[in-house]
Parts: structure tokens; sequence; C-alpha cells
């Protein structure tokens, strides 16, 4: 025996409620009170506080029993959408209101907390308002055609002759809706930031052109066509034009595919080239504008028999545009994504410079990191002089910074590694590989990359550590037998052991900021290429007559093509070394506890400490917990590195989570069964 679904129960409760609002639906006589009743009412059959469906059906039956009132009730519905523009609501509402990236999201936040002033005349106010009251994407997900076809049935019931006026006045603001799209379009395609990076070299041949003049000849159809001079507009309707509106609407949907084949050459070229917020955001909104002329010139042309259909998923995805629209969140997701993008593949190709394929490599990684670590030593000791000087913050910050990243640098020019720099490197190549993922027997070769990345960061962190340890002891005890001193006091000694006490200091909570700031600083670098590549900085050198004055037209070239190939390592070491240096100086000028713990440094530090006490006063545990401290700042600046560059490769190159638990499980079996695959390159036959 089938069993039919529940029906709601109709409420005697609402039915007296309804009675009230129709009470004062017949009292409302002028626009601004009428707005205000359909606004009510909407507030009350709200599907996200009638999940049942109760209201709703009440409604309907409401209208039934009472056949009195459906004629003033479609009377007022009619009056509205008569009296009121609906023109902004099909060409603005849903689209980025301002002309570029930061006015759009300014406005958008002014519009998400402060109150707007009221147009009644303008329909997308109105729509607007009411989205805002319901203020849930719960409302949304619930929009469906068939509720918007039911909805039109039940306001409009019969086919009088006011209802085909309003078809026709609709029929006229589609076509004003076309002009006024197409015109937005070609304004911004014809951008000079758009024509400059557009392979369509004559502005009559671009595509963009091209949709500007179907419009016109659309209206030119539409307007003067024999066929349609004594019906007007409802020619549109009628199918006595149908073979001729199917073949605009064909030609309007081909026009549409090259415009957006024309912005897709222009993002292709921004990849390569370079990436600009404001760029991005016009190539969005013209995408956003493409799109609703797809479907306004669907409701033009579509068959009379299919108009409600059409019109019905039209006014769904309408909604969903403003709501979109008004959502800060969805406008930094939709145009930071190509930048975003570039920052983590250029990242993730200076990645795998740091990722070790054969046991040469691996040699050479031990190295290179080793000649890191002795440079440490030098940076550490410059430090400590810097300290007792005690200069003024900004002075002793400034000082720091040049220390830092005057190291950073020279280990970049030299070829060296540095440890930490590693994990936000590497993370964006290893999101790479995640991409390529198709199938189950690419799993092993992505765990097989797993592998080599642990392993070269495990390398490389034992040159850095090995390497500052040694270079520390012969640096104090030279220092110690020429001058006939030590390099720091022994108070001093003890407070820097102390300070890597992971149980009574904050080292554990300085070592995950400081993580983040190897990451930030990768983005910072990966962001800083992006800018010098997109402004054409390289092209510009090269050709300056000063540049070319002092250095020589063939020299010049040689200097803009290194700062090209190097311009992201550069700012990556200066902007770390600005980060390690300020931040705990702008943690002292607010109050703050906030400070940096590097582990190659915090080593270099721990070294200098413990040669300078004597050995009759060293305490054992002391000194272990601050090695364990050590260890522990290690794995928080690698991890947190590792993770948050991870995560935001993923997002920026869109990888499905399909792979990642079971590729999660593949590495966990390989590190149970082959541990030393994930240390040391050990061949298997």
């Amino acid at each position: 025996m089938n069993r039919e679904s529940p029906q709601p129960t109709l409420d005697s409760k609402a039915f007296t409620q309804l009675g009230l609002f129709f009470d004062k639906m017949l009292l409302a006589q002028d626009l601004s009170s009428r707005l205000t009743w359909i606004e009510n009412l909407l507030h009350w059959l709200n599907p996200t506080k009638d999940p049942g469906g109760v209201k709703a059906l009440t409604f309907e039956q409401y209208l039934l029993t009472n056949p009195k009132l459906q004629d003033p009730f479609e009377s007022l519905v009619l009056s509205v959408l008569e009296q009121t523009d609906a023109l902004s609501l099909f060409t603005h509402i849903g689209f980025c209101r301002e002309p570029n990236f930061i006015s759009e999201a300014i406005e958008r936040l002014f519009v998400k907390y402060l109150p707007q002033i009221r147009n009644d005349k303008d329909l997308s106010h109105f729509t607007t308002r009411i989205l805002n009251h319901y203020n849930s994407s719960d409302f949304i997900d619930q929009l469906n055609e068939n509720s918007i076809i039911k909805l039109k049935k039940m306001v409009f019931s019969v086919q009088s002759e006011r209802v085909t006026h309003l078809k026709k006045h609709f029929d006229i603001v589609l076509l004003e809706s076309l002009t006024l799209l197409s015109s937005q379009i070609e304004t911004l395609g014809f951008s000079s930031e758009m024509r400059l990076r557009s392979q369509v070299g004559d502005l009559y041949d671009s595509a963009f052109y091209q949709l500007r003049a179907l419009v016109f000849k659309a209206q030119e159809h539409i307007e003067v066509d024999p066929i349609l001079e004594n019906d007007g507009l409802d020619g549109i309707s009628s199918g006595k034009t149908k073979d001729r509106n199917e073949e605009f609407l064909k030609q309007f949907q081909m026009s549409v595919q090259l415009c957006k084949t024309e912005t897709a050459n222009i993002l292709k070229n921004l990849e390569n080239e370079g990436v600009s917020l404001n760029l991005v955001f016009k190539l969005e909104t013209v995408d956003h504008l493409l799109e609703r002329i797809l479907f306004i010139s669907d409701l033009l042309f579509c068959e009379e028999k299919v108009k409600v259909q059409k019109w019905s998923v039209f006014i769904v995805e309408l909604l969903r545009h403003i709501y979109k629209t008004t959502q800060f969140a969805e406008l930094i997701k939709n145009n930071t994504h190509l930048l975003s993008r570039r920052i983590v593949e250029r990242a993730g190709k200076s990645g795998e410079h740091y990722i070790t394929q054969t046991k040469r490599e691996y040699l050479m990684m031990l190295k290179s990191a080793a000649g890191g670590g002795f440079l440490t030593v030098w940076t550490t000791w410059f430090k400590f002089v810097t300290s007792h000087l005690h200069l003024a913050p900004f002075f002793e910050g400034l000082s720091f910074w040049l220390n830092y990243s005057g190291s950073f640098l020279t280990m970049y020019l030299l070829q060296f590694t540095l440890a930490t720099k590693q994990p936000s490197m590497t993370a964006p190549a290893l999101a790479a590989k995640l991409k390529e993922i198709k199938s189950r027997d690419q799993v092993q070769v992505f765990v097989d990359e797993v592998a080599k990345i642990t392993r070269s960061q495990f390398i490389a962190a034992v040159g850095n550590l090995g390497a500052v340890i040694p270079g520390s002891l012969i640096f104090c005890f030279v220092i110690q037998n020429i001058f006939g001193h030590q390099i720091i006091s022994e108070v001093y000694a003890r407070k820097i052991i102390a300070s890597l006490d992971p149980l009574k200091s904050l080292s554990i909570f300085y070592a995950i900021g400081t993580g983040f700031l190897l990451f930030l600083s990768s983005l910072i670098s990966g962001w800083f290429e992006n800018w010098f590549v997109y402004r054409k900085l390289p092209e510009m050198l090269s050709q300056s007559p000063a540049v070319m004055f002092l250095f020589g037209s063939r020299n010049s070239q040689h200097i803009s093509h290194w700062l090209k190939q190097n311009i992201s390592g550069v700012s990556g070491c200066i902007s770390l070394g600005f980060l390690l240096a300020f931040v705990p100086i702008m943690g002292n000028f607010f109050g703050l506890p906030l400070d940096v713990r590097h582990v190659t440094l915090s080593t270099g530090s721990l070294t200098f400490a413990l040669y300078t006490l004597p050995l009759d006063s060293i305490e054992l545990a002391p000194i272990v917990l601050a090695i364990l401290g050590i260890i522990i700042i290690g794995l928080c600046n690698f991890s947190i590195s590792f993770i948050f560059a991870l995560f935001v490769a993923l997002r920026a190159r869109q990888v499905h989570r399909t792979w990642i638990k079971q590729l999660t499980q593949a590495v966990w079996l390989r590190f149970l069964y082959r541990p030393l695959d994930f240390f040391f390159p050990i061949k298997i036959e």
C-alpha cells in the first residue's frame, strides 16, 4: 500500500492574520503603501521561518475561499509593476556598482552596515530590501522555478488585457536592458587595460563591438520589421517571426561566446604577464554582464509557450546574483582567486628547486644548508652587538632588518639554503602534484613526492643546525682568544636559555607566529613579483636612458633579465627580514607579547649562551628544556608555514578534497612500512 507524503495542515491563526492583511490591502491607495503591504506579506511568508510551507498553503487557500479578493490583489501587484522601473533591476543589480575592486569593497561594506535611502520608483531597491531582510542563504537555496511559476498563477489567475499590456511593457524593458548591458560591456572591453592585453588588433573586429552592433540590429528588427508594423512588440511573442527570433537567439549566443573567448585570452595573458586585481574585477564584471545578456535575449526571442518557464529561471538566477553581490566575502573570493593562483604557482616553481630527486642533489642540499648555517652565526653575532647598543626601538628594528635581510640576501646570492624558507615554497609544488591526480595509480607517485619533500626538508634542517652549532662555538672561541672576553654576559646567557624553555616561556606561541611570518613572506614575494612583471618594470629598466648610461645597453639587458628571474627571491628575503625585525618592535609599541623564535637563529643563540657559562655553573634541567624548546620551535616553524601555504595553494588551484583522505592514509602507510624514505634517498630495487 502506497503511503502519500503528509500535507501541511492549515493554520486557523494564519487565516485570521491574512484577513487583517487583506483589509490593509484595500486601504493601500498609493505606490508607497502598496509596496509596504507587499513587503510585509513577503516577510510573513518568509520560507526560512516556515519550513513546512504552512503559511504559503494557507495563503493559497485563503485566496481560493475569498475570490472577491483576487481582482484587488492582482490589481495591486500590476499597479506596482507598472509604476516602478525594472530597468535597474535587470541591468545594474547583481553586478558590481563601482569601477574598481577597492571602491566596490568599500561600497559593499556601506550597503551592509548603513541604512539605504528608500526609492519606491525603482524596483531594484524594493528587491534588495526584501533580500536584506531575509539575510540568509537558506532563502536563496529554497528558490526554484516551480515556486515562481506557482506564485505567478496565484497572482495572475486570468489573462486580462492589463496583463497583456504588462508583458509588452516588460518586453520594452528587456530590449532597453540589452542596450544598456551591451554598452557597459563595450565600455569595459575597450578600456586601456583590456585592449593592451587583447589579441584583437582592429577595434571593429572586437567581439565587444560586434555584440553592441547585434543589439542595434535586433532593435531595428523589432521596431521596423513589416510583419510587426501592426502588432508592435507583441510580434515578439506572437510567433509570427519565429524563424527570425531563433536566428537572433543563435546570433546572441554566438556573440556572447566570442566575447567570453576574448576575455579568456586576456586572462591567459595575465597569467604570463602578471595579475591586476582591478583588471580581474573588470573581467569578472564582463562575464556576469554577458550571462545576463544571454538570459534576457532568451526571454525576448523564445517561444510563447516556454516564456513562463524562462522567466521563472531568470528570476531565480537574478535573485541569486543579487544576494551574491551583497556578500563581501564573495567579492574577495572571486577577484583574488587569479592573483592567489599566480602567487602560489610562482612559489611552486621556486619550491621545485628545494626538492631533491637524487642522492647527489640530496648531498648538494646538505652542503648548501651548511653554508646557510655558517652564515647564520654572523647574523646571530650581529644581533647581539646591536642589542648591546640599546638603540631607540625604531633604529633597533631597522638594524635588525638590515642584519636579517642582508644575511638572507647573501644566502640567496651564494645559493645557500635556509631550511625554514622551504615549507612555504614546497607546499605549492605539492599542491600542483595533487591537482594532477586523476586515478588511484597516481597515488604512489604523490606519496613519493611527499617523501622527497620531507627528506629534503630534513637534510636542510640538519645542514643548518649541524653548521650553526660548531660555527658558533668556533666563533666564540676566536673572539674570546682575540679580545679576551665573552660575546655576551652570563646574565644574558641565562636569559636566553630561559627564553627557550617551552614550559615557562611563550616560545611555542612565538614559534607558531614565526611560522606564519615565514608563510607571509612567501606571499609577499609572490605578490611583489607579480606586481613587478605586471608593471613591466624589467622592460622599463632595460630601456631606461639613465640605466643604459650607467651600465651600458648590453648590461642593462642583463640587469633587467636577472631582476625578472630573481625579484621573487630578493623580495622574499627583504620581507622576511622586515617581519622578523619589526614584529617584536610593534609588540613592544602596543604592549603586546609579540616576539619571534626562528629555529636556526635560536640554535645559534643557545650555542653562544652555553659557551659563555662556566661548566661548573651549568644546570642540566634548564639546558634539556631549552634543547626541547629548540626542537618544538623547529617543528612549529616548519609545520605552520607548510600548512598555511598548502591550504592557500589548494584553494588557489581549486583542488577537490576527493583524494585528500586517501592520500593521507597512503602517506602514513608508507611511513610505517618504509620510514627511512622520509629521511634518506634509499633506492628500492
